[in-house]
């Protein structure tokens, strides 16, 4: 019932922006009127002190036609600090802002930002067939991830693609390109109230590995994940694939006489923390999750999902999970 009343409201508002005039966008853009608008190229964007495309109204439906919004500048400078990841907003490909609602992004690809898609105290919202990969690439915040959605209402992610590395082959883990102790994750999702995520695919999610340090917090290897929840409820968790997501291997002292031993970063495929409740999981499906190396849970659940048991498919054993502290 929830997910066809979503899809009569978006079919509703599908068949009220038709009647408008469509925008074409060619360059990063920042939309202050309602309406449909589209991509007509591959943006290359260079500057990185903004998101690329800002979503500021009510009403909108962001159509990339198959297009990619890919950064190829320097690495940014360190964002503002701000509570709650709110700097993930400067690191961010697509961003809303202000309080909005009925929001549509599709068919489009997002590359080489720390944050793909960022949504913020909004309602109504779908992301539906992006693609988001390289938030490897230059991290400057504490959390590098695919999707950002932060205290929202009815939000549908649906055929969504997340790598940090792409489809490529996987490159050693790197001290240099990522802030310490950075947490890579597919998706981060936090006071969130009816949220679907149906049908994605997140893959060759790496963690960061620890430096050559005196510092113990240091050596640590960076965490890795695919989707973490906190105070998410009334939740559809539905088809989703989850493939090579690994904890980043511990750096080593500079002297190499260390007091404590350094650790792997924790690999977790699907994590409710929080007081996350009323949500449901079927049909996951994780593989290549855990090697003898990487402490690893599949699936952490604090009150927070109710599982099918019959439909949970995961390939490898699923054990003890410790939250990290980050």
């Amino acid at each position: 019932v929830i997910m066809l009343s979503l899809f009569t409201l978006c079919g509703l508002f599908f068949l009220f922006i038709s009647l408008c005039c469509a925008t074409p966008i060619s360059s990063c853009f920042k939309i202050i009127e309602p309406g449909s608008y589209y991509l007509t190229q591959t943006i290359i964007p260079q500057d990185n002190t903004e998101p690329c495309i800002i979503i500021t109204v009510d009403n909108v439906l962001l159509d990339g036609m198959g297009f990619s919004i890919n950064y190829t500048g320097p690495p940014p400078l360190s964002p503002p600090s701000l509570p709650g990841l709110q700097e993930a907003y400067f690191m961010a490909g697509i961003a809303t802002d202000n309080i909005i609602r009925n929001i549509i992004i599709q068919n489009i690809a997002v590359y080489n930002y720390d944050v793909g898609v960022y949504i913020y105290q909004s309602r109504d919202v779908m992301v539906s067939h992006v693609n988001i990969s390289g938030m490897h690439a230059h991290c400057t915040i504490t959390h590098c991830m695919g999707m950002y959605v932060f205290s929202s209402t009815n939000v549908t992610i649906m055929n969504v693609e997340i790598s940090a590395y792409g489809r490529s082959s996987l490159p050693a883990p790197s001290s240099s390109l990522l802030y310490n102790q950075t947490v890579v994750l597919g998706m981060f999702l936090k006071n969130v109230v009816q949220l679907r995520v149906v049908s994605c695919f997140i893959h060759n999610i790496i963690g960061r590995k620890g430096v050559t340090s005196q510092s113990l917090l240091s050596r640590h290897g960076g965490s890795a994940g695919g989707i973490e929840c906190h105070g998410i409820s009334e939740g559809l968790f539905l088809d989703i694939y989850l493939n090579t997501i690994q904890g980043g291997p511990p750096g080593t002292c500079q002297d190499g006489e260390c007091e404590a031993e350094s650790t792997p970063g924790f690999t977790y495929g699907v994590a409710f923390l929080d007081h996350s409740v009323q949500n449901i999981c079927d049909q996951i499906d994780m593989y290549s999750m855990r090697t003898d190396f990487y402490p690893t849970a599949g699936i952490k659940t604090v009150t927070g999902c109710s599982l099918d048991q019959g439909s949970l498919y995961d390939y490898r054993t699923i054990v003890p999970f410790t939250h990290a502290s980050h």
